[in-house]
């Protein structure tokens, strides 16, 4: 291949990005940050190169590894997580000899410059060591503050603060006495749990805090005092980080018990689910043949009475009276059709107004009809009604 296959890692050494995606073109010297569960993440020099046409990549201290070992997909997702690092060959020389990189090609990114793209340079290096100094520098300005001599120092508090102080013991005596092991005289007292102890260690800061803020007026007014307030919110971050690290050790048994558990009842409800769908599917194909059936009946039997009403004698009625048939289903079907055809519509006629109800209907169709219409046997009149 002619293309020059360092083309990618020289552009990247010079800062420079690069928009080529051509994996023909990767080779160089990179070094990746690799962090292992429950251990410190640890900078590893890193390297692809080209042989016979083929891919491979050098992971830290291991032997190299062609893409027909690890994939070539492997060495590309490699190299993207260290592309933005690149290193020049002596110092990737250095590192394998030294087993470590220098200080300044250990100096990390910021997330939001590793989003943007930002290829590492020395000079990037140096300013981020330069602002880790300045850090540490002020940390330890602030550690060498310590608000507990700050109010060691305070002798001239009023002495409404010596009764608070005096007033913080009395409670924290009783707070042990409360403690104590019931009917035991031996003065002996129940071990206090992890998140007590925490307790007891942030209520003794923020006491001391608020003895400290009654003594300068409640505001923080010179850099003497700012410091001491900085002191104090460090006090405070520490017993916070300190306690959530306790509370995720203490909640790691119960969460693996959880997973456990989990695992125990996910077979049985995976098992029931499956065997709830073997269940559906034995009786598929019989439902599908009973479903086709019972259209098919429906359709004969809609067939049967168009057949009818076409073959009934002109002026005849016919009344479709299906006889419902309950499915298995749940549902009802017509399987037989009765149909009534009229012969004589005047004897029809006759044992209507026979009947009870046929003489109910005629009356009431006669009190309606007569006053528009005249009808044989009725007549009309006036009559006496009811005003509103």
């Amino acid at each position: 291949m002619s293309a020059n296959r360092y083309i990618q890692w020289q552009k990247a050494l010079n800062g420079e990005k690069t928009e080529e995606r051509d994996d023909e073109t990767i080779a160089g010297f990179y070094r990746i940050y690799y962090k292992p569960k429950d251990k410190d993440g640890q900078w590893y020099p890193y390297a692809v190169f080209y042989k016979d046409d083929k891919m491979y990549e050098k992971w830290g201290y291991r032997e190299a590894e062609s893409e027909d070992q690890v994939g070539r997909d492997k060495i590309l997702e490699s190299y993207a997580k260290c592309s933005m690092y690149p290193v020049s060959q002596e110092v990737y020389t250095a590192a394998l000899t030294a087993r470590s990189f220098e200080p300044l090609y250990q100096t990390r990114m910021s997330k939001k410059q590793q989003d943007a793209g930002t290829i590492w340079t020395p000079k990037i290096g140096e300013d981020l060591l330069a602002a880790a100094e300045k850090k540490a520098s002020r940390k330890k300005a602030v550690e060498e503050t310590k608000p507990a001599e700050v109010v060691q120092a305070a002798e001239v508090v009023e002495v409404k603060q010596d009764e608070y102080l005096v007033g913080m013991m009395q409670r924290r005596e009783a707070a042990e006495n409360e403690r104590a092991v019931i009917g035991d005289n031996s003065g002996a007292t129940e071990p206090l749990t992890a998140d007590q102890k925490f307790a007891a260690q942030l209520n003794d800061v923020a006491d001391r805090m608020r003895v400290w803020l009654s003594g300068i007026g409640g505001k923080v007014t010179t850099d003497e005092q700012e410091k001491v307030a900085a002191g104090y919110a460090r006090e405070f971050d520490e017993l916070r980080k300190s306690a959530d690290d306790a509370r995720a050790i203490e909640k790691k048994p119960v969460l693996e018990a959880g997973k456990a558990i989990d695992a125990k009842w996910r077979v049985i409800i995976d098992n029931a689910a499956l065997s709830k769908g073997k269940a559906i599917d034995a009786a598929k194909e019989f439902v599908e043949a009973r479903r086709k059936r019972e259209a098919d009946e429906r359709r004969e039997a809609e067939r049967k009475i168009i057949e009818a009403r076409k073959a009934a004698p002109v002026g005849a009625v016919i009344i479709d009276t299906p006889v419902a048939v309950p499915t298995s289903a749940g549902g009802f079907k017509s399987r037989k059709q009765k149909v009534v055809i009229i012969d004589d519509i005047e004897k029809v006629k006759a044992a209507f107004i026979a009947s009870p109800t046929g003489i109910e209907a005629a009356t009431e169709w006669a009190k309606r009809a007569g006053l528009t219409m005249t009808i044989p046997g009725t007549h009309v009149e006036e009559q006496e009604g009811m005003r509103a």
